[in-house]
């Protein structure tokens, strides 16, 4: 059975299906990449942009497909995002901390970013 599995999964690497998605999620990465380096330099988003970032569902394939972009592995790639949204939903047990570049500071001594 497990054999079996096995054979599959090595079968399903090798088709033209799984090169499909890894190209799609390769895609999807960049466009992450692109959106995040245009908000950095300080260009807008549309308004459908935006809802899309904001919706839940969609920021676990974006990060997802950035990961994967950056690693070309699935498995890290998701056990990232899924690191992120622990600890942002139950470690942090709901306390959310808008960020952004003015809360960024460099501290006197240590000339280490912190937050305030």
């Amino acid at each position: 059975m497990i054999n079996n599995m096995i054979q599959f999964l090595q079968q399903w690497i090798k088709s033209d299906r799984s090169v499909i998605i890894k190209n799609t999620l390769r895609v999807i990465g960049a466009y992450g990449i692109i959106q995040v380096f245009a908000q950095d330099v300080g260009i807008s988003s549309g308004k459908l942009q935006a809802e899309i970032i904001r919706n839940v569902y969609m920021q676990v394939i974006i990060f997802t497909s950035v990961a994967y972009s950056v690693t070309d592995d699935f498995f890290q790639s998701l056990s990232g995002t899924l690191i992120y949204f622990i600890l942002k939903y139950l470690i942090s047990k709901g306390k959310l901390e808008k960020f952004n570049n003015d809360n960024l500071i460099l501290h006197h001594n240590k000339k280490t970013p912190v937050l305030i």
